[in-house]
């Protein structure tokens, strides 16, 4: 197994070899692009944040709580900050914020 050799696996060698010759990123992907090894790409730009709940509008009376939820996904994971008038609502980080309208 070529693994198994001081040099290691045929793409650490590849990598290490266009390291050397100082090859972009970008001219790997549009060597794998020719090569037609899209699923490959998907590793150097891996997909967006997918929104799959928006936060709702909500009317409330003052003193009354409100929940607002909001859920996405992405890759590796997804990190939540809620906003208020432009600013960070502190121990907002998740994907639910429930407060004392």
């Amino acid at each position: 197994l070529k693994v198994l050799e001081p040099e290691g696996s045929p793409s650490l060698c590849l990598l290490k070899l266009m390291g050397e010759k100082g090859c972009t990123v970008t001219e790997l992907s549009d060597f794998l692009q020719a090569m037609e090894h899209t699923e490959v790409l998907q590793l150097l730009s891996p997909p967006g944040i997918k929104i799959t709940i928006n936060p709702e509008s909500k009317a409330v009376l003052a003193g009354q709580f409100v929940k607002l939820c909001c859920r996405a996904t992405g890759h590796p994971f997804v990190q939540y900050q809620w906003f208020k008038m432009n600013k960070e609502i502190p121990n907002g980080n998740t994907s639910e914020l429930i407060f004392n309208a």
